[in-house]
């Protein structure tokens, strides 16, 4: 199992899975080597491997807070929000200071746009965890999608300095300028945004997003 985590750090999902299946192999009740196992199936984008893992992991330990949590990832990427949403529910209810399982249950609210719960999730979120710039980021985009342009740049600017090279807060704050016409200002962000995309290696849609945003302002 250790040595699992070793190739999943490393992105050797398939060397993980190996690992993993190896010791439950050894230790059918290991309930730790079925929610990593899932974990790397979920990297690998096998969202049904991952949830019969997370399954076999909740039935031998029931209060596993963190394998309903990441079930409900698994369950979200499938766009399966409602069943995300309930898995999510579990997590809190045996984690209540999870920070984690408030911001993902707010994405999936957010994706169901129901803004407003999706608020106040990460609310709680940043309440447990002041440093969390992903669900500073992920309020951002509620209050963007509600047309409060304002607190979605503040929530960007929390995020950016909590978070320097963070490229979707960039994108965000860049997108919401744009909306009230701060060409200045968008222009700058999405040049970030790109940059560090670029530097990153996620050179997909954002990053093109971000291209033609620079080019339809200038």
């Amino acid at each position: 199992n250790n040595r699992g985590l070793s190739y999943d750090d490393l992105k050797e999902y398939e060397k993980a899975i190996a690992d993993y299946t190896e010791a439950i192999r050894l230790d059918p009740e290991y309930a730790n080597a079925y929610n990593n196992r899932g974990l790397s199936y979920d990297d690998l984008k096998e969202y049904e491997k991952a949830i019969a893992d997370y399954n076999e992991a909740i039935r031998l330990d029931p209060e596993y807070a963190f394998a309903y949590n990441n079930r409900g990832n698994s369950y979200k990427n499938l766009k399966e929000y409602e069943k995300a949403i309930a898995d999510y529910n579990e997590a809190i209810r045996l984690d209540p200071e999870y920070a984690f399982a408030y911001n993902n249950r707010g994405n999936s609210y957010k994706n169901l746009k129901e803004y407003e719960k999706a608020i106040a999730d990460y609310n709680e979120a940043i309440r447990l965890d002041p440093e969390y710039a992903f669900a500073y980021n992920n309020r951002g985009n509620s209050y963007k999608n509600l047309k409060e342009y304002e607190k979605a740049i503040a929530d960007y600017n929390e995020a950016i300095r909590l978070d320097p090279e963070y490229a979707n807060a960039y994108y965000g704050r860049g997108n919401s300028y744009k909306i009230l016409d701060n060409k200045t200002q968008a222009i700058q962000d999405f040049q970030q945004a790109a940059d560090l995309y670029q530097q990153q290696g996620d050179t997909g849609y954002w990053y093109q997003q971000a291209l033609e945003n620079i080019e339809q302002l200038q």
